[in-house]
């Protein structure tokens, strides 16, 4: 009997491990969906981790699971850095691996999406992404 109990214990002990390397390995393509996709409307020449690198002083990217019942569908990556000494946030709502600009904040000043997730509306957070590459493109000259 205590040998079936350490099979158990052991049993447990690799598939908590393999939980947690494949939740890893999950967040980490879902913040590259992000980091190498594009802002559609703007260019396919440069990705969005191309250009926060270069608009944006310490960035991280985060992964998380949202909680709200809105959200259950969606996972959220965050990115996190400065620009000009103000921190900047922005937050991507990725559906089925295609990330949308969902929350922008740069110091005190937020724009977020105030519609509904499941219905793409113009919103003044459309401009971002613009607004983003411009700054990239003067930075890179």
């Amino acid at each position: 009997m205590k040998w079936l109990f350490r099979i158990a214990i052991v049993a447990a002990i690799i598939l908590g491990g393999l939980y947690f390397i494949g939740r890893s390995m999950g967040s980490g393509l879902i913040i590259s969906a992000v980091k190498d996709g594009y802002f559609a409307d703007v260019t396919y020449d440069v990705t969005i981790g191309e250009i926060l690198d270069v608009v944006s002083d310490k960035g991280e990217w985060i992964y998380e699971i949202p909680n709200e019942e809105e959200y259950s569908m969606a996972n959220i990556v965050r990115y996190k850095g400065t620009y000009n000494g103000q921190p900047m946030e922005l937050n991507f709502i990725v559906f089925s691996g295609n990330p949308r600009l969902d929350y922008f904040r740069l110091g005190d000043n937020v724009i977020n999406r105030a519609d509904n997730l499941f219905v793409p509306t113009e919103s003044e957070i459309d401009a971002v992404p613009f607004a983003l590459y411009q700054i990239y493109l003067e930075k890179k000259k």
